[in-house]
């Protein structure tokens, strides 16, 4: 093996996990696009975010977020309340169909991993934990870069 065949396999790797649970959890929100529900998974994190600092979370302009809160506030995906110190600033959060939607969309994604998880080989699965950290460890040197 070298650097490249790692690489594409680990990519691929993550490429089916995250294939595997999403099939698993369902389809997230019928109707949003894959920003939109970039967006919504922030909202869901981080409740009260501003339109700016949505931006600089999600590394694009401002323009392209506040065009996204328009149509997720259109959908009734999307709650724009004012900031209380100041009046200029719009605070965002999901409606509560929404966040109890992506609340039960996650769960059945985790239930799906922890019952792979437990499917598995016991010496297979004793791997797992040095795996998710070298996972992470490649995951804080790709944030380095950036």
């Amino acid at each position: 093996m070298n650097d490249d065949d790692d690489a594409e396999r680990l990519l691929a790797a993550v490429r089916a996990v995250r294939r595997g649970s999403r099939a698993a959890g369902g389809p997230l929100r019928a109707g949003l696009t894959g920003a939109q529900a970039e967006l919504v998974r922030l909202l869901r994190r981080e409740p009260g975010i501003s339109v700016g600092e949505a931006a600089r979370r999600l590394a694009v302009a401002g323009n392209t977020v506040s065009t996204l809160v328009r149509q997720l506030v259109d959908q009734g995906h999307v709650v724009r309340e004012p900031d209380p110190d100041d009046a200029r600033t719009a605070r965002l959060r999901l409606t509560d169909e929404t966040d109890a939607a992506l609340r039960d969309w996650r769960d059945r994604r985790h239930a799906a991993v922890v019952g792979a998880l437990a499917a598995m080989d016991p010496a297979l699965r004793a791997q797992v934990d040095g795996t998710v950290d070298l996972l992470e460890a490649v995951a804080a040197a790709l944030e380095g870069d950036a």
